[in-house]
């Protein structure tokens, strides 16, 4: 197989990205329960193709946004993770958790 040459490559990648902006455009006009599912297989696509010798999912994910996005909130843990980790948890522990995992506050105090 060939190497290809530095204008071949760099239109092969512009012609990657133009398909990725086409799939959010589409997925951006789709009025359905599995958008956000679409969403999340198209930031996959990205993961992949970010970190290609990562074999794990999450960290893939991870690194794309700790890497690629100014995200203020990424550090901090969704209201669904918590009430599944909390769900066994009596109400002392829950809050000594709450302010362990806390170090700088994530500024959702609501």
């Amino acid at each position: 197989m060939a190497v290809p040459q530095d204008d071949e490559l760099t239109g092969e990648i512009d012609d990657f990205f133009e398909q990725i902006e086409e799939a959010k455009r589409y997925i951006d006009n789709l009025h359905d329960p599995f958008r956000a599912l679409q969403l999340m297989v198209l930031l996959d696509v990205l993961a992949k193709c970010a970190f290609p010798k990562e074999r794990n999912n999450k960290q893939r994910f991870i690194g794309l946004i700790d890497h690629h996005s100014d995200w203020e909130y990424k550090d901090c843990v969704s209201i669904i993770q918590l009430s599944h980790l909390f769900s066994g948890i009596n109400r002392d522990d829950r809050c000594q958790a709450r302010n362990r995992s806390r170090p700088g506050g994530c500024g959702m105090d609501g």
